[in-house]
This record gives C-alpha cells, sequence and structure tokens, in this order.
C-alpha cells in the first residue's frame, strides 16, 4: 500500500521518553487503518535509544530504525527527509508526543486544502509531569482553514507541530544546518513563502516538553547564543524580496522571538563591553531596518509599550501631532497609532487625617508625548494646583529594562471646604481625554464596581473623563448615593464573595472590641524566623497596652519560645480578624500573601476603613537592581527599614522612597548575631543563591528545582567542582580547616547532587544551626546574606562563575544596585578562588578585611536595633 503518512522522530539519547513518544503513535485513532511509516533516526546516541528503537521495529512493521554518526538536529531531519516515503511527512520529537486523534486530523485536513499549500500546523500544548495545557499561541489554531501571510501574516509558526508535503527532490527545502537555534522557525517560514500559504488543522495536538533542559534552554542566554540569534534574524533578512521588502509575515517572526525573549529579560546581551555590546545594537538595528514601524504596532501577543519601546528606539523619524482629541504617531510619514486617551493609575489612595493621599503615575506612550504631559487639579472654587511630575519605577513596565515613558506623582488633597477636584492632564498646553485605573490599596471598592465610599462625616466619590473627585457631607446624602451604596451592600451577596461578606459580618460584630486595642502583627515567612520574630520578642515584653501577636504557619509552637497565647495561626478567622483592626503590620518579606490573610479583593473592599501602617523589616539589604519589585509604586509599604547610608541614597535615587519613608535603625537579627568574633573557628562558609532558570516557579511559596536544567548550568558545575578539588581540599586538611556549604533552601531539595567524598566539606543541612560568628571567611555570590558577615566584621569574598549569565539574565535581575567587591574580591575562575584560599588561610584571612562593620552600618551608638525600631514605631501616627 502507498505510503500516506512518514513520521519523522530524530533521536539522540532519549531513552527516559522515547517510549512514550513512540507509544503516542500507536494509540492513535484509526491507526492500523493509516498507511504510514515512522522513521526513528538515530543521531549516534550513546544510551540505550538504539534498543527501545529496535524492540519496536521488531514489534511493528512499519516502524523503521536508521542510525547515522552524530551532526545535529537539522542534518538528521535532512536525512530523514530524503528518505521518507510518505506523501506527508510529520515532525515529531524524541521527547514529545501526539495527542490521540491528531494523524487523523492532519490527514483529512491536509487532503482537503493540499492543492492550496505545502505546510500545516495544528495545535501546540506544553506537558509537563504534572498537566498538558494549551500553548499560549493556541488561539492560532482555533479555526480550520487556509490562511494567506499576505492577508493574515501574524501566525508566527515557528515550532516544529507541523506536517509538511513530501515535494519532489528538487522542490524540496532543507535545514539550515549552520544555524545551531531556531533552525526550524526558518524551515517553517520557507515552507510557508513558497505559497504563501499555510493549513491549520483545528483538531489534534502536539504535546511539548517543558519539564527538560530542551534545546531552547541551552540556548536562551545571550552568553550561550552569542551571535547565533542575529545569524537567525539575518537569515530571515536574507528573504527579503529583489526590491529589499521583507514579507509582512518574516518581519513578524522576528518580532515574535525578540518578544518571548525581550519579556523574560533573555535578549540584550549585557556581558558584553561597550564596544561589543554596541556592535551588537548595530547589527540588530540592520535587521529592524526590515522591519516596518506598522508591522511593530500591529504584532499579537506583544505589549502596546512594549511595541513603542521598539519603535521608539530601532525606528526613526518619529513624528508627533497633537489636538484636542490626542496625539497622532507617524513614522515615516504612516500614521502607526492614535493616542486619545491618558490613564491616571492610582497605586493608593488613602485617607489622612482630614486629607486624602493620591500616589500613582500617568500612564501614556512615547517620550516625545509624555515630556510635554501636565498635569492639573482643579476645584470648584477655581483655584488651579498643577501638580510636579516626577520619574517613576513603573516605566520598568513588564520587563527589566525601562520600557515606557509614565509620569508619576504623590500628592495630598484636603476633604474640608471643598466639594469637587478634577483631575486635568494636558497634552502641548491642551485638554486631554483620560480614564482611571486602581490598584488594590485604594479607598474604592473596585471588585464591588463601586464609586462611593464613606469615611467619618464625609462621602467621597468619583467619576471619569475627567476624573473628578465629589465630595459631600454625610447629612447632605442624596439619593443618587444612597442607591449606590445600596447596590455596594448587594453586591456582597453575589456567589463570589460570601466568603467576604461573611467575615465583614464578623468584623461587624468584633470591631468594637478591636478598634478599642492597639494591635501589631509580625509576619515572616513559613519555617523561617527573620527581622519580625526578633523585633517581636524584643517588644512582646514591653508593657505598653499593645496587643501584639507573631504570626505562625500551620499551628502554633512552644519550640519559638514565644508565649502560645502571642501567635496566630496564619490564615485563620482570628488572623483575618486582627489583620483588619491592625495599627502596624511588620513584615520581613514583601509580597501582598505573605503578610495578608485576606484576598486582594477583601483588602481592596476593606481598605477605606483599614488603619494600619505596612512596615517592612527586609529580610536582606536591597542591593539587587530591581525596581519593578521593590519600587514604593510596587510595594506600597508605608515604612522601609533600612541599615545603611549606601542603602538610604540607594532607595532615594532608584526606587522612588523619600527620607520620611526609611526606618535609619538596622536589621533586628544583627542584635542576635552580634557577638563575640574574636574566637572565630577554623571554619569557611560557602553560601551560593539561586539562579531562575533551573527553578520552575509557580508562585513565590512553591518553587522546585528543574534538575536537567541545574545539572547542565555552569553554576552547578563549577560548585561541584570546587568541592571536589583537591588542590582544595589538601589546602583544608594541611591547616585543620573545613568549608561548610549552606545551599538556598531551593537547591538543598536535591542536596544529594552536591556531594563531596572528603570530610573537609560538608553540605549544611536546614535544621543545622549556624552560628555566624564562628566563621573565619564567608563565600557568596550576589546574595544579600553577605551583610550579616560584613556586620560581624568577618572577612568576606565572593564566587561567581557564572556571572555573565548572571548579568544576561539568568535570574530576576542581572545587575546590582552598588559593587559588591567593595566588600572583598570577586573571582569567577575557581582555580584564581583556590589560590586565594592558599593566600589567606594561614593568617585566618584576617588581611583580608577589606571594610569594616562602622564603616557601612548606621552607628546606633550602643543602643540594639530592636530598641531604636520600636520607638520609631510608637511615634508613627
Amino acid at each position: 500500500m502507498k505510503i500516506k503518512l512518514s513520521i519523522l522522530i530524530p533521536i539522540y539519547n532519549a531513552c527516559n521518553y522515547l517510549e512514550e513518544t513512540l507509544q503516542s503513535i500507536v494509540k492513535q485513532k484509526d491507526y492500523e487503518n493509516i498507511p504510514l511509516e515512522v522513521l526513528m533516526i538515530d543521531d549516534g546516541s550513546t544510551d540505550n535509544s538504539a534498543d527501545i528503537c529496535r524492540e519496536y521495529q521488531k514489534k511493528y512493521k512499519n516502524f523503521k530504525y536508521y542510525y547515522k554518526n552524530n551532526s545535529g538536529v537539522s542534518m538528521t531531519r535532512n536525512y530523514g527527509m530524503k528518505i521518507a516515503k510518505g506523501d506527508y511527512i510529520l515532525f515529531l520529537d524524541s521527547d514529545d508526543t501526539i495527542q490521540e486523534n491528531t494523524l487523523k486530523s492532519v490527514l483529512y485536513t491536509f487532503d482537503k486544502y493540499a492543492g492550496e499549500a505545502n505546510i500545516l500546523a495544528y495545535p501546540l500544548f506544553n506537558m509537563t509531569n504534572e498537566s498538558v495545557i494549551p500553548h499560549e499561541r493556541q488561539s492560532v489554531y482555533e479555526k480550520e482553514g487556509v490562511y494567506n501571510i499576505e492577508i493574515t501574516p501574524y501566525i508566527n509558526q515557528c515550532t516544529m507541530n507541523v506536517v509538511i508535503k513530501n515535494l519532489p527532490e528538487n522542490e524540496k527545502i532543507w535545514f539550515n544546518t549552520q544555524l545551531k537555534q531556531s533552525e526550524d522557525a526558518l524551515f517553517n517560514t520557507q515552507m510557508i513563502l513558497s505559497t504563501n500559504k499555510i493549513i491549520i488543522a483545528s483538531s489534534g495536538g502536539y504535546n511539548y516538553r517543558k519539564d527538560l533542559y530542551s534545546t531552547v534552554d541551552r540556548f536562551k542566554n545571550p552568553v550561550d547564543i552569542k551571535n547565533m540569534l542575529l545569524d537567525f534574524f539575518e537569515a530571515l533578512a536574507s528573504l527579503a524580496n529583489k526590491d529589499g521588502k521583507l514579507e509582512t509575515y518574516v518581519q513578524s517572526m522576528v518580532l515574535y522571538e525578540i518578544n518571548w525573549r525581550f519579556v523574560q529579560n533573555v535578549f540584550y546581551p549585557n556581558h558584553l563591553n561597550n564596544d561589543d555590546f554596541n556592535k551588537w545594537v548595530l547589527r540588530l538595528q540592520k535587521i529592524f531596518d526590515f522591519i516596518d514601524a506598522e508591522t511593530i504596532i500591529k504584532q499579537p501577543f506583544m505589549d502596546y509599550y512594549h511595541k513603542c519601546y521598539f519603535i521608539e528606539n530601532f525606528k526613526k523619524d518619529i513624528v508627533v501631532n497633537v489636538d484636542s482629541s490626542g496625539a497622532i504617531v507617524k513614522v515615516d510619514d504612516k500614521q502607526i497609532t492614535k493616542i486619545s486617551k491618558f490613564t491616571l493609575v492610582f497605586n493608593k489612595i488613602k485617607f489622612h487625617e482630614t486629607n486624602i493621599l493620591f500616589e500613582g503615575y500617568i500612564k501614556g506612550p512615547f517620550k516625545k508625548i509624555m515630556n510635554n504631559v501636565t498635569f492639573e487639579i482643579e476645584d470648584n472654587n477655581n483655584n488651579i494646583r498643577t501638580i510636579d511630575l516626577i520619574d517613576t519605577q513603573a516605566n520598568y513596565y513588564k520587563a527589566k529594562v525601562r520600557t515606557a515613558n509614565f509620569k508619576g506623582f504623590s500628592f495630598e488633597l484636603s476633604l474640608e471646604n471643598i466639594n469637587k477636584y478634577e483631575f486635568n492632564v494636558k497634552l502641548n498646553g491642551l485638554l486631554q481625554n483620560t480614564t482611571s485605573y486602581f490598584e488594590n490599596s485604594v479607598i474604592f471598592k473596585k471588585y464591588l464596581n463601586s464609586s462611593i465610599v464613606v469615611k467619618g462625616q464625609y462621602i467621597i466619590s468619583y467619576s471619569n473623563n475627567p476624573f473628578i473627585i465629589h465630595i459631600d457631607e454625610k447629612k447632605s446624602l442624596t439619593e443618587n448615593n444612597r442607591n449606590f451604596l445600596l447596590k455596594q451592600k448587594r453586591n456582597l451577596n453575589l456567589p463570589a464573595n460570601r466568603n467576604m461578606k461573611h467575615v465583614i459580618k464578623l468584623n461587624e460584630f468584633l470591631k468594637f472590641v478591636l478598634k478599642s486595642k492597639e494591635i501589631w502583627l509580625y509576619n515572616d515567612r513559613e519555617n523561617i524566623k527573620d527581622n519580625a520574630f526578633y523585633q517581636f520578642v524584643n517588644d512582646m515584653t514591653i508593657n505598653d497596652g499593645i496587643l501584639r501577636y507573631y504570626v505562625v504557619y500551620g499551628k502554633k509552637s512552644d519550640k519559638l519560645n514565644i508565649p502560645l497565647k502571642q501567635q496566630v495561626v496564619y490564615g485563620s478567622v482570628k488572623h483575618k480578624m486582627l489583620f483588619i483592626n491592625s495599627k502596624m503590620i511588620i513584615t520581613s518579606f514583601k509580597d501582598f500573601t505573605e503578610y495578608s490573610p485576606i484576598s486582594r479583593r477583601l483588602f481592596n473592599t476593606l481598605y477605606s476603613d483599614l488603619n494600619f501602617n505596612l512596615v517592612y523589616l527586609q529580610h536582606g539589604i536591597l542591593h539587587a537592581h530591581t525596581p519593578w519589585l521593590y519600587s514604593k509604586f510596587k510595594t506600597n509599604f508605608d515604612y522601609y527599614l533600612i541599615s545603611s547610608e549606601l542603602e538610604k541614597n540607594n532607595l532615594i535615587e532608584n526606587y522612588g522612597y523619600n527620607q520620611s519613608d526609611l526606618i535609619e535603625a538596622g536589621m533586628p537579627r544583627f542584635d542576635i548575631i552580634a557577638g563575640d568574633v574574636s574566637k572565630k573557628k577554623k571554619k569557611i562558609l560557602y553560601a551560593p543563591s539561586w539562579r531562575k532558570p533551573f527553578v520552575d516557579e509557580k508562585n513565590n511559596k512553591a518553587r522546585t528545582l528543574n534538575l536537567p536544567a541545574l545539572e547542565n548550568s555552569l553554576f552547578y558545575k563549577a560548585v561541584v567542582s570546587l568541592i571536589n578539588n583537591k588542590d582544595l581540599i589538601d589546602l583544608l586538611k594541611n591547616n585543620n580547616y573545613v568549608l561548610d556549604i549552606k545551599l538556598h533552601p531551593i537547591l538543598l531539595e536535591n542536596k544529594q547532587i552536591f556531594s563531596s567524598k572528603y570530610p573537609e566539606i560538608k553540605i549544611l543541612n536546614s535544621d543545622d544551626m549556624i552560628k555566624e560568628s564562628d566563621y573565619s571567611l564567608f563565600v557568596t555570590d550576589f546574595s544579600s546574606y553577605v551583610f550579616d558577615y560584613i556586620k560581624l566584621n568577618t572577612p568576606v569574598t565572593f564566587l561567581f562563575p557564572d556571572k555573565k549569565h548572571f548579568q544576561s539574565g539568568n535570574h530576576i535581575y542581572n545587575t546590582l544596585d552598588f559593587n559588591l567587591s567593595i566588600f572583598g574580591p570577586e573571582f569567577i575562575e575557581i582555580e584564581d578562588f583556590i589560590e586565594f584560599i592558599s593566600k589567606g588561610i594561614g593568617n585566618d584571612f584576617k588581611q583580608n578585611n577589606l571594610y569594616k562593620s562602622n564603616e557601612l552600618f548606621f552607628d546606633l551608638k550602643g543602643n540594639k536595633a530592636t530598641t531604636i525600631v520600636y520607638d520609631k514605631l510608637r511615634n508613627f501616627k
């Protein structure tokens, strides 16, 4: 029987998943009735993949095994295309699978439209050990049919969930064997361009395994791809026609690749020196010369402000025309976008005695526009106040670089003797339309669609376009306002809000008892005792009438050595009641779910009645450049504990805080670790941090290791090399030293892979107690844990074998706000680090202490940090 379909599987050391891949073919609906061949092409595997293939070849007559010397996936696919006998060729990687109705679907659909295109794509899914979920681009595959890329150019078929027509030899398109990555995207593009069409099948499914160390992972960091990314873009650009015009579809393929890398912070090669970086950008600029601004602005899946960022940075001759209806933006004399409305984003709207505090930013695109924006507040007495607009860290918009040009604001308005405030945004002096957007720390109950809130004697409401704050005295409550408030109460009965309603009712019952007390809550993270704990231990003995509780997880414990009656279980009804009625929420960690037992919905609903100060006793000194996480506009901390002048300058200059927001005292745990450091032991502590690429992070509370990614990382190989280095072991042994390894809790999950056969190396367990003052030397990379040892005047050094990868995106940040090497030498090569140990170990590293504690930290003049923190908190209103 003539073969209808050839399934081409390139195989290289795939024994762990190969059988599952082959079984997904055997389990196809109508498998027995489909004339197909399965080409299992072994690209020089050194595991037992060959045995699995031979077993299937014996069992199934249409499974065929071929072996070739290792030459890479592109050459392997080309080999398979040469021997394929089917009318169509389906590509399947050896660790992926296809869903059971796939073959039937793709063959039916391809036959239906075979005369119109040479390539078909079908639905794509991400597969992990836990689940199979649709890929982000699943909407592309929702409707079956033939798509002409001149009409629908934004399909972006870059993955191998495709079937191609087995063309005659002289018409075949081959995989580019020179490209080390994205060769499949280039191949798909060339296949589509052969007819300018692609067939879409709406059923079936390709399951792409995401929990492995894939080619994408291997070539994700700019350090590893070097010039490969630009090579790929240039290969796409070479497909331009004789007039130098690149099909919009191909332009979009470039943008698709740029977009996901940009969002994941693995686009720019920040590890390069200035000259090399500028050369890289120049090559990129030449690629953008092929890309129309109109294509950028229409690119799906790309954020609007990121589109504006790339237009602003890589296109020329941007012209802005302004009138009262907005701003028209033109590039190359073509209108690409019109800005007809600006958004007032409010991070915080909070009652402050007889005033209302407003913090937020004006959201709009392009410097040429935003540099000419002004902001005015006009009251009902025709008094006009011009609001100072400031730089805002919100400009790190959905990215780790500044993508936007928003303008920040912070001001207070009086509730007394004013009936109305109108917020006016002007561009080049012309009044513009506005809309508003509320974050959760606002007095208006956005989840209940309520624009009215009652506070004391006042009723405050808002309306949009223009944004107006209305202030009425409660006695003048109008029928309109009554209806709004009734609607608000009715909304509490909606099914989604029933739990919220119960909490609110219980609080109404208890609030008169609780309001008569001053309540402080102290929060750390689960299984961690940090600054909040040590502050609580100091405060709990003070007889000042304040009710204090330390938040625990799971159940109360005698092991904490604090009274059980002063412990409250996270998320309990009691915790929620105390939280709602607190005066101080004190937390060592910044994320909302770590200090709040109530949902964001309930938090917003109750916010106008909440009266606490949110105090951040940071668990480590902020030195990682993360304005998108720790800026004032993001955290909404009322007060932020700092330990040094260095931090103060950083938070004011780079994070938007005012000096009045900062508590200058030092971390409470410093009171505990500061002890007798004159009797250090012959011990070194090495504490490497975690890296994002080998951590699967569902949320801030659930991080698990991706072992294949970890074991293939330069970081892991360097750590294992270090703890098994014979020269280092001899140094330790000859000087009676030991090296303790304190792994980050995420890494400790798989402690066994960090093994050393030498007794001089000890991998610490989570329950091993560390006495910081014991160590003669502390070693880390970029962990803030280093400041505990600087506080102890312990010599420190930095071992950073993967620094270039760090600079180009292998963590949630890629630079530091201040250079840690001022505190101690930094090493990238293991050999250099061991030489440093060799020079210092004889005199217990005493000459290596570059930075004294009193040069960095605030002089507390003999006071404890906990005492100073308490005194300052007690004085806050």
